[in-house]
């Protein structure tokens, strides 16, 4: 007698209970195992826990479906979220990056102002979007719309301070409100014609480091919108670069000499910028920042110290020989880290006896100081005010790239980890069908029908066509396999059933085309039905023969094609009139599950072809391979 815990025997009993409430009706047995998958138990548990009886096979297969079941759509809920995330940072990159390029393509204040408003309205899906200028000392003009009245450009004027967009100018933060017209700094401004709109996000547009406020940007929308972190940090984001485009072109305007070196400064500090940005790999992302502050103040070497508790160490360092006077750098930057302001002080005691500056500028990012970087500059070299503040706007470009990068690493070791839970769950998936295939195989053992030994062969083959698409499954790209792989995964399966018969051979072509995890274990299941019927039918009574199956893809649609050399089809097949098991399988599976159709030809040997459309996901991903 086995000894168990109280809590052991009420589990258990809750177990065959829900069991044999659920026998002899396989439907609700499905029901069983697909519920004991989401309470974590095992499926070895569950099976254990069946009664004796004629139809066990029946009923741990039953049980075993309805597992399978449960644990598919756990794992395609863990990779629709996956990919859900992955979508959402492709598509928040490539909104900036379409902002970005019409911000920075033109020289043209107007014309750049034009594109943003209706670049910004576009990629954030808003009705409104509208761009008010300081204009003074205190007041804001509109200057560019899409969406308001566009008679009240150069006329909508409002102070500093006044209604939500002048309140976002005073404070220098961006403001979101889901109904402006409940809140009580709203100023109405009839000569816009915004009396439809509720809701707004306004973002400040900076330039000179932050510093300075040129005007705000605003996007409206008529329903009550909340706007998102995500949407607020997006729109502070851009109204950054507008900042620095729209300051570019002024000073291109300018005829002064001066101004002009400041447009050419400006323009390689874009440069920059865009070289710093080029790269989502932190190493090499802070590299490349060292490397570009040489470019910007032409200095001798450079270096960026970076926050870690309550001292400094170096991550990056360029520059010929070894990094020299590392103390006083460390004090200096600790104050330009603590000040939030740039450094300019002599080197002491240089080999050479020449004067050396240091030029050194703190590193902020979004709410945060990331660290220090420090420009040693040449023999005699000055610097000057100019310079400090071209280096302080890339310092804080630059501290924002460090950030995305340190941001992509995260998230990429988040997804390899998810991606290591996928690959143990269909590894889990396989072991657990593996069981249920053992259990077959020793009910076929047992059987003295022949009827029920062939029912129970076909089964066992069968779930292990499963379970071999899941073991395929656990070593691939998060869910992800190919028709090639399941083929040839499934002719090894069907090998060892052909003994005797070895002049046999199976045949696989086609394109390397990916499938998720559904389409791979449908596809094992049809793979086996159709491979066994060409062994029992097209080639019966034969001892020598081909079996080919090749895949590719016409269009939007894959088609995948079993064909023998053997006998062929009866003049009169039709899958409808068709009363065989396998069949009735293969064209239920393709039309319930894959949503496409199944074509046959029966001249110089039997041929099927399944032809089916994979999911949009499956279709991006495939492009995207065949342009790279």
């Amino acid at each position: 007698m086995i000894n168990t815990t109280p809590q052991e025997s009420a589990d258990t009993f809750s177990i065959e209970d829900q069991i044999k409430a659920a026998i002899p009706n396989l439907r609700e047995l499905e029901t069983v195992g697909r519920a004991m998958s989401t309470q974590g138990v095992s499926l070895s548990d569950i099976l254990s826990s069946c009664p004796p009886s004629d139809d066990l096979p029946a009923q741990a297969a039953a049980i075993a479906s309805g597992y399978l079941q449960g644990m598919e759509a756990a794992a395609r809920e863990t990779d629709d979220g996956i990919r859900m995330e992955l979508d959402r940072r492709r598509a928040e990159l490539a909104a900036l990056q379409r902002v970005n390029a019409v911000a920075t393509s033109s020289l043209d204040e107007t014309t750049v102002l034009n594109k943003v408003v209706n670049a910004v309205s576009d990629v954030m899906g808003v009705e409104v979007c509208s761009i008010y200028l300081r204009q003074g000392p205190n007041q804001l003009v509109l200057r560019a719309t899409y969406g308001l009245n566009p008679s009240a450009v150069g006329l909508a004027r409002l102070s500093i301070g006044e209604g939500l967009t002048g309140w976002a100018a005073q404070v220098g933060k961006p403001i979101a409100v889901s109904d402006v017209w409940l809140d009580a700094r709203t100023k109405y401004l009839p000569e816009t014609k915004e009396d439809d709109y509720h809701s707004i996000l306004s973002a400040p547009i900076t330039a000179s480091g932050g510093e300075q406020i040129l005007g705000v940007l605003n996007v409206q929308t008529k329903d009550c919108r909340s706007f998102t972190e995500d949407e607020m940090s997006f729109l502070e984001m851009i109204a950054g670069q507008l900042g620095l485009s729209i300051e570019n072109a002024r000073f291109y305007g300018q005829t002064d000499a001066q101004l002009r070196q400041k447009v050419n400064a400006l323009t390689t500090l874009h440069q920059v910028v865009v070289a710093v940005a080029s790269s989502l790999d932190p190493r090499q992302v802070l590299n490349t920042i060292a490397r570009q502050a040489l470019t910007l103040c032409q200095g001798d070497s450079s270096v960026i110290l970076a926050r870690q508790g309550q001292g400094l160490r170096v991550v990056a360092h360029c520059g010929d020989g070894d990094l020299e006077h590392r103390e006083f750098v460390e004090d200096i930057a600790r104050t330009a880290i603590q000040q939030g302001l740039h450094q300019l002080k002599p080197l002491p005691n240089t080999e050479d006896g020449a004067r050396h500056i240091l030029l050194c500028v703190p590193l902020r990012g979004h709410g945060s100081t990331y660290g220090a970087l420090a420009v040693y500059g040449k023999a005699d070299q000055e610097f000057d005010s100019e310079t400090s503040d071209l280096l302080t706007d890339f310092a804080c470009e630059a501290a924002m790239s460090v950030e995305n990068a340190q941001l992509h690493q995260a998230t990429q070791k988040s997804l390899e980890a998810k991606s290591v839970l996928l690959s143990e769950l269909h590894h889990r998936v396989k072991n657990n069908l593996q069981t249920v295939a053992s259990l077959l195989s020793l009910a076929l053992r047992h059987s003295k029908s022949e009827e029920a030994s062939q029912t129970l062969r076909e089964s066992y083959n069968r779930v292990r066509s499963i379970a071999a698409a899941h073991d395929l499954l656990s070593r691939q790209l998060i869910g992800v396999t190919t028709i090639g792989e399941v083929a040839l995964k499934v002719i090894e399966l069907i090998e060892p059933t052909i003994q005797g018969r070895g002049a046999i051979r199976f045949v696989t072509e086609g394109d390397a085309i990916e499938l998720e995890t559904r389409e791979a274990t449908t596809l094992a299941i049809l793979l086996n039905e159709l491979l066994t019927n060409a062994l029992r039918h097209g080639l019966r009574g034969r001892e020598s023969g081909v079996v080919k199956v090749s895949y590719g893809r016409q269009g939007s649609e894959i088609w995948v094609t079993v064909a023998d050399d053997g006998n062929g089809l009866p003049a009169e097949f039709t899958m409808s009139k068709n009363k065989g098991l396998g069949l009735s399988i293969v064209r239920t599976l393709v039309e319930a599950d894959l949503h496409g159709q199944v074509h046959w030809a029966g001249e110089g040997g039997a041929r099927f072809t399944l032809t089916f459309c994979p999911p949009a996901t499956s279709q991006s991903r495939a492009q995207a391979v065949s342009r790279n």
